[in-house]
C-alpha cells in the first residue's frame, strides 16, 4: 500500500500496470513489492539473482510466463518442513479484508478470493447502483475503478396519466407514499399511492386508483352580474376559458370579456348596462302640456318605465299615462 511496506526486503512499491515506483499505491490500482529490474518471461531470467519468475496473475512461480507484463522476479517461496513449497508473495494471500458491505450490497462472489483474482459486486433487492469489480491484493479487496454504491431505487412509473398533480411523488423510494390529485381547474379527487420495490407506484393497500379528473365549469348563477347583463355566451364555460358578457335587449353598455378561473369562478369586470332612454316625441312639448317623461335625453324615462302628460294650469284636458 505504501513504500514502507517493501523497504525491509529492499524492494520498491510498484504499480503493476505502469511498473512505476510510488510512495503510496493510487486508489483502485494494484501494487506489488518488487525490484525495479526488468520483467521475466521464464525462470532463466531470474536464476542469476537467485529469484523466481513469479506469475502476477497466478501468484506462484512459473517456468514460462505467457505475457511478460504479468511476471516479475521475486524471492522463491519458503519450503515447509514437509518439503512442500508455500507462496510468500503478497498476492498469494486469501482476501479476508475489504469485502464491501452495507445495505443493498451483494458481495457473495467475493468470499473465497486469493491474490490476483477478481469479483463483481452488485446491488440487490430494492437497491440500485452500477456494479463494481474488486480485485484481491495483499489479503484485501480493492475496487478496480469506483467503489460500489447502492441506494434505494426511486419510483419512476405507475402513476396515472392525464391532468393529475404528481409533484409530491418525486424522489420517493420503496415504502414511501404520496398524494395524487387533480390539477387546478379540475374537480379534486385525491388518491394515496405507494412506491414499491420494483420501482413503480401503485395504489396503497386498501386504496382505489385515482378517479378521472373532471374539468370545472363556472356557474353564471353564482356571480352577481348587475342589472341588464346578458350571460348567455358564458354558459358551460370551463376553467381556463373566456366568454363575452353583453347588455341585454333594452339596455346599453360596452361588452366585456370575463374568464373562468381554475377554481371554477368567473373573474374580470363585467359590463355596466343601463336601460335605453326613450325618445321624447314632439307633441309632449306642445303649448299647455306638462309631462313627467323628462325634458331632455338625460332625464328621459328608460326602457320599461312609464310617465304621464297633462294640461298646465289655465288649460283644460285629461291626464294621460
Amino acid at each position: 500500500l505504501v513504500a514502507e511496506d517493501c523497504q525491509d526486503s529492499g524492494f520498491f512499491c510498484v504499480v503493476n500496470a505502469s511498473r512505476e515506483p510510488v510512495a503510496e499505491c493510487p486508489h483502485s490500482a494494484m501494487c506489488m513489492c518488487r525490484p525495479l529490474e526488468g520483467d521475466c518471461t521464464s525462470s532463466k531470467d531470474c536464476a542469476a539473482e537467485g529469484l523466481d519468475c513469479m506469475d502476477l496473475t497466478e501468484g506462484k512461480p512459473t517456468d514460462s510466463c505467457p505475457k511478460s507484463s504479468t511476471c516479475f522476479c521475486a524471492e522463491p517461496p519458503p519450503t515447509s518442513s514437509t518439503g512442500t513449497t508455500t507462496s510468500s508473495t503478497p498476492d498469494a494471500l486469501p482476501c479476508t479484508d475489504g469485502i464491501p458491505s452495507g445495505l443493498g450490497i451483494n458481495a457473495s462472489a467475493c468470499g473465497q478470493l486469493i491474490g490476483g483474482e477478481t469479483c463483481d459486486v452488485t446491488c440487490m433487492g430494492s437497491y440500485t447502483g452500477a456494479p463494481a469489480t474488486y480485485f484481491c491484493r495483499m489479503g484485501s479487496l480493492a475496487a478496480k475503478d469506483e467503489e460500489i454504491s447502492c441506494s434505494l431505487r426511486q419510483c419512476t412509473g405507475g402513476l396515472p396519466e392525464g391532468p393529475y398533480n404528481v409533484s409530491n411523488c418525486g424522489g420517493k423510494q420503496d415504502g414511501d407514499v404520496c398524494i395524487v390529485d387533480c390539477l387546478l381547474g379540475y374537480r379534486s379527487s385525491p388518491a394515496l399511492y405507494m412506491c414499491f420495490s420494483d420501482g413503480r407506484f401503485a395504489p396503497a393497500a386498501g386504496q382505489a386508483p385515482a378517479a378521472p379528473c373532471e374539468v370545472l365549469v363556472c356557474d353564471v348563477g353564482v356571480r352577481l352580474w348587475g342589472m341588464g347583463v346578458n350571460t348567455s355566451d358564458c354558459l358551460e364555460t370551463a376553467a381556463g376559458e373566456t366568454c363575452i358578457a353583453t347588455c341585454a335587449e333594452g339596455y346599453v353598455g360596452k361588452e366585456a370579456e370575463v374568464s373562468c378561473s381554475n377554481r371554477g369562478a368567473f373573474v374580470g369586470e363585467g359590463p355596466t348596462c343601463m336601460p335605453i332612454p326613450c325618445d321624447l316625441p314632439g307633441f309632449l312639448f306642445a303649448e299647455g302640456l306638462q309631462t313627467t317623461c323628462g325634458s331632455s335625453v338625460a332625464e328621459a324615462v328608460r326602457d320599461g318605465e312609464s310617465c304621464g302628460a297633462g294640461c298646465r294650469k289655465g288649460y283644460d284636458g285629461a291626464y294621460v299615462d
